[in-house]
């Protein structure tokens, strides 16, 4: 017996989920959400990592972002709470993951409702 139905729960179906159309809309806005919130951790680190790597002659690798406001705003919250940077680098890449899963299955969904037509448009020719 499979793994899956040993559990209690059904088997997955290859068709996928199709969305309504606001469950689409919020699907794409988290979307960008969550990778910009993975880009500002991804910056964080670089500015952490140019203030605590100081090099012996005083040049700093990552001056683009280490001399903006960003910084002083990212140096400040990870003062409060050092696991900014863990939370936003993992959880924007976790639920970015997420969200492209949901809109493949979406898109998977799709393509099979529009097989289906075909199908039916091509039996009621005959």
């Amino acid at each position: 017996m499979d793994r899956r139905r040993q559990r209690g729960s059904a088997p997955k179906s290859d068709e996928g989920e199709l969305l309504s159309p606001k469950a689409l809309a919020f699907t794409w806005v988290a979307l960008v959400v969550t990778v910009t919130l993975m880009v500002a951790g991804i910056l964080g680190v670089l500015v952490l990592l140019d203030e605590s790597s100081e090099q012996p002659d005083g040049v700093r690798r990552f001056r683009f972002v280490s001399d903006t406001q960003f910084a002083a705003l990212w140096r400040k919250m990870t003062e409060k709470n050092p696991f900014f940077t863990t939370i936003f680098v993992n959880g924007g890449a976790v639920t970015s993951v997420f969200f492209v899963r949901k809109l493949y299955e979406h898109r998977k969904a799709l393509q099979v409702q529009a097989k289906r037509h075909k199908l039916a448009k091509a039996k009621k020719k005959e």
